[in-house]
């Protein structure tokens, strides 16, 4: 299956305790494609160097939750998640 997904506490170094992001990543790029951070009970679409820092944390630190996702609470799906296609659609508007 192309992607993985789902729910992830991240330390971003800017901040003093962990953030819940959400995040797809597309295991045919090797990237993150998709990542909200959740703040202050909504979701927020994450700015590139947050994406990078957490793409960072899985490729480096976290690399078995490419082969174990689900043991981390993680999805593996051909498509993306509906939040994610969501998110696109309304990016392609504006």
């Amino acid at each position: 299956m192309r992607y993985i997904h789902g729910e992830w506490d991240h330390l971003f170094n800017f901040r003093s305790s962990p953030v819940d992001v959400r995040f797809v990543f597309d295991t045919l790029s090797g990237q993150i494609v998709e990542m909200d951070l959740h703040l202050a009970g909504n979701y927020s679409p994450a700015l590139k160097n947050e994406i990078a820092d957490v793409e960072h944390s899985l490729k480096s630190a976290n690399e078995e939750v490419f082969s174990t996702p689900v043991q981390f609470g993680l999805e593996r799906s051909n498509l993306p998640p509906e939040w994610s296609r969501l998110a696109a659609a309304a990016r392609a508007l504006t």
